[in-house]
């Protein structure tokens, strides 16, 4: 769910974001300027749909003296056309844009090869998913737009100098969310372990929301045999229901949905 921020009225959003408070536990983001050569400066790209915000991050960019402001945009699609051309060193992304929205650009940032633009996501989104998710994009860091526009330019300056800028509360916060993972995978692989290939066919047919009919007839089988083979999955699955066996299914990822239906045999399995 997206945070309630300053920035979502216009009235008033410069003034509120130019004076919010930095959140505990940031204290390794200084707003001292780095020192760096004259001629040696990083461009900075800023992506939100709010053209204030936006415009703001960038004021304050242009305040430290080893950053330079190529301009701000204000969608994904703009994002990625101007980094495939201008190949910033920091790009500041929003997340919840329309159209593509900031994780699809990091991942075709990622996809068109090795990443020289540094991403730091200043994003109105704030819970323990969202943080995880930045890390395995690989994103130099996560802020909040309810910090003030300063500290921001300085986070900006820090991950171009090759930092990385996620507090100890966002590390502490996703280790309960990599724990439920860790334990949902020890389940899928304890269950599946235990599937038939037939049996997987069956499952993953359901889950796409076949009948016990549609499921026999695409297999090539009898539906007397599917129910069979539900029996089967249900007592693996510790459910009672095709609904609950559905939905445990996706939970433990124990079906790949993108995998095309199997080839009728004609076969009475």
């Amino acid at each position: 769910m997206k945070s309630p921020s300053p920035l979502d009225t216009k009235q008033g959003n410069q003034q509120s974001f130019l004076h919010a408070r930095q959140p505990a536990g940031w204290g390794a983001v200084s707003l001292s300027p780095i020192t760096t050569s004259p001629s040696k400066r990083f461009t900075v790209l800023v992506v939100d749909d709010h053209p204030i915000v936006a415009q703001v991050i960038a004021n304050a960019c242009e305040e430290r003296p080893s950053l330079e402001v190529l301009g701000f945009v204000t969608s994904g699609f703009e994002a990625l056309e101007r980094c495939r051309r201008s190949n910033p060193d920091v790009l500041v992304l929003d997340l919840g844009m329309p159209g593509i929205d900031g994780f699809e650009v990091g991942r075709q940032l990622n996809e068109a090869g090795p990443r020289r633009t540094r991403i730091l996501v200043v994003s109105g989104y704030d819970s323990p998913e969202t943080t995880l998710r930045c890390m395995r994009l690989g994103v130099e860091g996560l802020l909040q737009k309810t910090w003030p526009a300063e500290h921001i330019a300085a986070a900006v300056e820090a991950v171009a100098a090759g930092a990385q800028v996620f507090s100890t509360e966002q590390r502490r916060a996703v280790q309960p969310v990599l724990a439920d993972i860790a334990r949902r995978s020890r389940a899928a692989n304890a269950i599946s372990a235990f599937l038939t290939r037939r049996e997987r066919d069956v499952l993953r047919l359901m889950v796409r929301g076949y009948t016990n009919r549609q499921v026999a007839r695409e297999l090539g089988i009898a539906e007397r045999t599917v129910e069979g083979h539900l029996v089967g999955l249900y007592g693996k699955l510790g459910v009672r229901s095709r609904v609950k066996a559905a939905n445990r299914a996706v939970e433990l990822n124990l079906v790949d949905l993108s995998a095309a239906a199997p080839a009728e045999t004609g076969a009475m399995a």
